[in-house]
């Protein structure tokens, strides 16, 4: 009797593209809250803090994402992260009209998500 490794590696990814896809409402979840954080109190040093929870929430995403193969979540969540490496390096004083942009970017990624839960359901 012959053993398919390959078949065995194809469950075991299968499997942990699950069980990530699983996760992803809650991946989604640490950003919304470190966005409401940011939201709720913009002080100078929140900025900062949420800021970076963001980015490293979203490059989280970002690669596993991939490595999963969510391209469009990867994708979105690359965007995220971007705009947040930005947001930390700029030397002017941040903006309200900075936290809708970034509001906007989630809300994208929660859709890109979304439709990855409606797919495994279907």
């Amino acid at each position: 009797m012959e053993i398919d490794d390959g078949d065995d590696f194809t469950k075991k990814m299968e499997a942990l593209k699950a069980s990530f896809a699983a996760k992803l409402p809650d991946r989604l979840s640490e950003i919304e809250h470190s966005l409401g954080s940011l939201k709720s109190e913009p002080t100078a040093e929140n900025i900062e803090r949420r800021l970076t929870q963001i980015l490293n929430f979203s490059h989280k995403l970002t690669g596993s994402g991939g490595t999963f193969g969510f391209a469009d979540v990867s994708k979105k969540s690359a965007v995220v992260e971007e705009r947040c490496e930005a947001l930390l390096q700029e030397a002017t004083a941040f903006r309200a009209s900075y936290i809708d942009e970034l509001d906007g970017l989630v809300r994208a990624l929660e859709t890109s998500i979304q439709n990855i839960l409606i797919q495994g359901r279907s």
